[in-house]
């Protein structure tokens, strides 16, 4: 029993989220990546010159970057409910951004850091508040975006070795010289 509860005060403190007190454009968050993923701590770095959010790891490995520069508005989704520390941010053609703090307080300081940054790149932004629950089931995870991507690939690769097949019987039929000989 004591190991269990000592590994599980070791994984809270390596989750533990931060805030960077002398930069407000970097901060420490965890990542939801979906149901089936889980989630990362993540580093968020606001970029004002690049018009970019980019999220990497904690050893600095680039998981993403969020493009905004073609982009008009933002919609956060805060949680009302539980400690109220989750943030979802929607991009329009981005995965969402679900990112969980250690407080209520710590979210408001990242999310008021967020809109100044916003503000500065002259990008509407909408604030709305869900219970968490129904954030992380209407958002567009890593998971439900690799599950889109692997549908369309078999409908894709299925529609061409069928063409394939019809045309090889196309080609025999019409040219018996050079198909397939039995």
């Amino acid at each position: 029993m004591a190991k269990h509860k000592e590994k599980q005060m070791n994984l809270t403190k390596r989750r533990t989220p931060v805030v960077s007190e002398s930069d407000p454009n970097k901060f420490y968050a965890i990542e939801w990546v979906g149901t089936k993923s889980g989630v990362r701590n993540v580093k968020v770095e606001l970029e004002r010159g690049r018009k970019k959010i980019m999220v990497s790891d904690r050893t600095g490995k680039i998981l993403r970057l969020i493009d905004l520069r073609r982009t008009e508005s933002i919609d956060f989704k805060l949680s009302d409910d539980k400690n109220m520390s989750l943030a979802s941010i929607l991009v329009p053609g981005e995965i969402d951004l679900i990112l969980r703090f250690v407080s209520m307080s710590e979210r408001q300081t990242v999310v008021s850091h967020i809109e100044k940054f916003l503000q500065d790149l002259g990008i509407n932004r909408e604030r709305r508040e869900f219970k968490e629950e129904t954030i992380m089931k209407d958002a567009t995870s890593f998971d439900d975006r690799k599950e889109r991507l692997d549908t369309f690939f078999k409908v894709v690769c299925s529609q061409v070795s069928s063409n394939w097949l019809l045309m090889m019987v196309l080609i025999a039929l019409y040219f018996p010289t050079f198909g397939i000989k039995y």
